[in-house]
């Protein structure tokens, strides 16, 4: 009976394990997703001064009490999403190191040897392809109605102020923590990287500018900093002012000579994106305009402009800035900077700097070497030689800053003006003159002459023609120009054998009144002979 017993329950337990196991085996080998079903993307962006945590790696939705460490939700970013095809891989392998995707958008490679998936290079988007939402209300945008597969997210609009997340890779549907189910509804959290407080862009950067145009460009601040220490870093507004005592915002833009400042509008941004304007002398300050010499600009909020800001909750301060372009000889690059200074701190302000900006212009580029010594090499550059820029072939009228020109016809006047453009050659030997004005249609020619050579070399005399081809594609034109010189005492084979001085100079009238007096003596010297023959 006994054995019986036991032989009826060992059977019982093996078919129940054998029921267990095969549910178990059957509820995984039959997991797969409905291909009927559509899916739906969220993404939730937030603003805050370092990295996110990341959402939940099944894409679901996180709870208040686990976002509530993610900041203050962003609206504004801008969102495009592009369905991509993944590599062929064998069954058990992994992605590691660098691989490529493609699809809509092109191309695009990740690297994940550190671990995570981030990208390296980004291929050129085909816009009409992507899906394009804009975070709103509670800082989401919503992809509905995706078909099942892999696809790429990338941030292609920023709010000022931040920097933008990586693209990501997004498979959907993805699986739920236990892996017995699938998720269609798929919640991200992109994660933000570092961003620089302050950028400056170029208005139109297509296009090549002239002397005489205007080159208007557009900077924002954010109201925080990264260069502080914890306790003095300024994350908000609001932390410019503490009860009665107030903090600072300040933007500078220091432009080269060549760039001629005109007007700047200055504004709050709020995080709607719309703007409030501020008013010179009552919200603000500035200073640092000087006509004509590069302006060492500074715009500066006061405590009513610091009240206004944080009335209106704004995340950044806008300037909107034009300036006229001039003929100079320094290239038109420059950059700004912002200093946000928290109330009640006492540190000396650390600038966030943007990178450098360029303005596309027509540029001259002079390499000036010993004419005796061959072509340009490490050893022979000349420093001190002085250039001005002439319009005409006889080298009479030069240039000002504002492309007018002015005649001269003694060069020890030239040398003393300071009225004209000129350009002096440095340690390398190099030289330019920037933001002149290219015909592309006809094509320009400019005139190089050297008002003053190097210590012991002989000056370069005749004008030397530069000329801009009508046919030149790029932007930002540079022609190249080697000039060699000579030491005194040395033949320059392109200089006259007997040396005029410039036209209109005082050794021009001596040089004439030798010559009359010459000439009188040889007639008086004729008419005596001849005198003498008759007397005879």
């Amino acid at each position: 009976m006994k054995t019986k017993l036991i032989r009826r329950r060992m059977t019982a337990l093996f078919i129940v394990m054998m029921l267990v196991f095969g549910v178990m085996e059957g509820s995984v080998l039959a997991l797969a997703p409905d291909s009927n079903q559509l899916c739906t993307l969220t993404v939730h962006k937030y603003s805050r001064t370092t990295s996110p945590t990341k959402g939940n790696p099944t894409g679901e939705l996180l709870t208040p009490d686990e976002s509530a460490g993610l900041g203050t939700p962003l609206n504004g970013a801008e969102f495009t999403l592009y369905q991509v095809t993944m590599p062929t891989l064998a069954a058990g392998v992994s992605l590691t190191g660098s691989y490529t995707v493609s699809g809509d958008y092109g191309t695009i490679t990740f690297d994940t040897t550190d671990g995570t998936t981030s990208a390296t290079a980004v291929g050129t988007a085909d816009t009409t392809s992507g899906k394009v939402r804009t975070t709103a209300g509670a800082g989401t945008a919503d992809f509905t109605a995706l078909a099942q597969g892999q696809y790429l997210l990338v941030e292609t609009g920023i709010p000022a102020g931040y920097q933008g997340a990586e693209p990501t890779i997004i498979s959907l549907p993805l699986t739920n923590l236990e892996g017995t189910d699938f998720n269609y509804d798929v919640h991200v959290y992109p994660k933000n990287v570092s961003s620089k407080p302050i950028t400056k862009v170029l208005g139109n950067a297509a296009k090549t500018y002239n002397t005489g145009d205007i080159a208007a460009f557009t900077i924002e601040a954010a109201f925080k900093n990264n260069e502080q220490q914890e306790a003095d870093k300024v994350s908000s507004v609001n932390d410019l002012r503490a009860e009665t005592d107030y903090g600072a915002m300040i933007v500078s833009d220091d432009l080269v000579a060549g760039l001629d400042y005109n007007s700047s509008t200055v504004s709050l941004m709020k995080p709607d994106g719309t703007t409030v304007e501020l008013a010179q002398g009552v919200d603000y300050s500035l200073s640092g305009v000087v006509a004509m010499a590069g302006d060492d600009l500074k715009w500066e909020l006061t405590q009513a402009g610091i009240d206004k800001a944080i009335t209106n909750a704004a995340v950044a301060l806008q300037i909107e800035m034009d300036t006229t372009v001039c003929i100079s000889n320094n290239v038109l690059i420059n950059k700004a900077s912002s200093m946000a200074k928290k109330a009640n701190s006492l540190i000396t302000l650390q600038a966030e700097v943007t990178p450098d900006v360029a303005v596309p212009t027509g540029n001259i580029e002079i390499s000036k070497i010993d004419g005796a010594q061959g072509t340009a090499t490490a050893g022979n550059a000349l420093a001190g030689a002085v250039f001005a820029l002439a319009t005409d072939a006889a080298g009479t009228e030069f240039l000002k800053p504002d492309g007018t020109t002015k005649t001269f016809t003694n060069n020890a006047d030239l040398i003393a003006d300071t009225a004209i453009v000129k350009a002096t050659t440095d340690a390398a030997g190099q030289a330019f003159f920037t933001g002149l004005t290219y015909d592309k249609t006809n094509g320009s020619i400019y005139y190089l002459v050297e008002i003053q050579a190097p210590a012991g070399y002989q000056l370069k005399e005749a004008p030397i023609e530069v000329s801009f081809s009508k046919e030149v594609a790029d932007l930002n034109i540079m022609v190249s120009v080697e000039v060699g010189n000579y030491e005194n005492g040395l033949t320059d084979p392109d200089n006259p054998k007997f040396k005029l001085p410039l036209t209109g100079g005082q050794g021009t009238m001596m040089v004439t009144a030798i010559g009359v007096v010459l000439l009188a003596a040889a007639l008086i010297l004729y008419l005596i002979k001849r005198k003498k023959k008759e007397i005879k």
